[in-house]
């Protein structure tokens, strides 16, 4: 019987790693290492320790969103 042939498949996988943008990995600063020597000081750099956390947060959402992770 010709014509009656069967084609094998095979099936091949190969590994790859998948990794995020670098801007979703760079560390996330301080904006500063000293304790600030006056109130008025501190308060003047609420902001400052406030844009810095959001920032750091924002990457992580990033990271969990590029994963697709599911915010709780």
């Amino acid at each position: 019987m010709s014509g009656c042939t069967t084609t094998e498949f095979v099936t091949e996988y190969k590994e790859r790693k998948v990794l995020p943008p670098s801007a979703y990995l760079t560390k996330c600063e301080q904006p500063y290492s000293t304790a600030p020597e006056t109130y008025g000081e501190a308060v003047a750099r609420d902001p400052i320790w406030y844009e810095a956390w959001k920032n750091c947060a924002e990457k992580i959402d990033s990271l969990r969103e590029y994963y697709g992770y599911e915010a709780e």
